[in-house]
């Protein structure tokens, strides 16, 4: 714990002092000789050098313990030496690299949240099957003919598993940090409060749309006032809404990849 805390305490002093050189009112080639002897200190290292790749070429920009009649003047082709291999290394892994290899981050990322909404949809349909069974217990014929609006309640059970889990995976991927936070703010108050609102107020929630496919009353404020919508209406309105924050999380990964964001 000492050397992480080390470590992390010595990577903010880094990032500070960059920060400064990069603020200050100095020659390019003066930021570059005063950013490898930050780097070098900060590493205790004898020797940190910039090489700058152009036209499949790296040429010494900035160096600390090496000779500095060297800069400008030494070149590298990729995959010559140890700085060469790397920089060879790091080229075949941009843009096409990201775009051809087979699992990346949104692939990842999406197939978590297919294992998490199909985890959660199976506790809820099973939690909605066992209290069916144990309401109609006493009444097997009362049983199957209950049947019927238990799996449409299963069905919006489904779509609305699906809709939160994206919503979650939108701000997960958009706002790491504070991912919970904005979750719970948009699922806790935004859907509740609006599953709330009279009139068509109450169309921003997912919440009332899956009451409408499951075929449960209304609750909440001035019930008269929300109109009834049918049943293929509900079911396009929440599949949209999934796409597009599912959408959404994927242009924040699949950007942060390529290094244009943050995820």
């Amino acid at each position: 714990m000492p050397q992480q805390t080390t470590s992390a305490t010595a990577a903010r002093e880094i990032l500070r002092r960059l920060h400064d050189v990069m603020a200050a009112r100095s020659p390019a080639q003066a930021k570059l000789n005063h950013v490898v002897q930050i780097i070098g200190e900060a590493l205790d290292s004898e020797v940190c050098s910039i090489y700058l790749l152009r036209d499949g070429v790296l040429e010494l920009y900035a160096t600390r313990g090496l000779k500095q009649e060297a800069v400008h003047v030494t070149k590298l082709a990729l995959g010559e030496g140890l700085v060469g291999t790397i920089a060879e290394e790091v080229e075949t892994r941009t843009l096409p690299y990201l775009l051809l290899r087979p699992t990346g981050r949104l692939g990842l990322t999406l197939g978590k949240y297919l294992s998490g909404a199909a985890l959660s949809f199976v506790l809820l349909a099973s939690g909605v099957l066992v209290l069916h069974a144990g309401a109609y217990a006493t009444e097997p014929s009362a049983m199957i003919e209950g049947l019927d609006e238990t799996l449409r309640m299963i069905g919006a059970l489904a779509l609305l598993t699906l809709c939160y889990s994206a919503i979650c995976l939108f701000w997960g991927s958009l706002i790491t940090e504070a991912s919970g936070l904005m979750s719970t703010l948009h699922l806790g108050a935004l859907e509740f409060a609006m599953g709330m609102m009279p009139f068509a107020l109450r169309f921003m929630s997912m919440n009332y749309w899956a009451t409408q496919i499951a075929g449960l009353p209304k609750g909440g404020f001035l019930v008269d006032t929300v109109p009834d919508v049918e049943l293929w209406i509900a079911t396009t309105v929440i599949t949209v809404v999934t796409f597009l924050f599912l959408g959404g999380a994927a242009l924040v990964v699949r950007t942060s990849q390529f290094g244009f964001g943050k995820a």
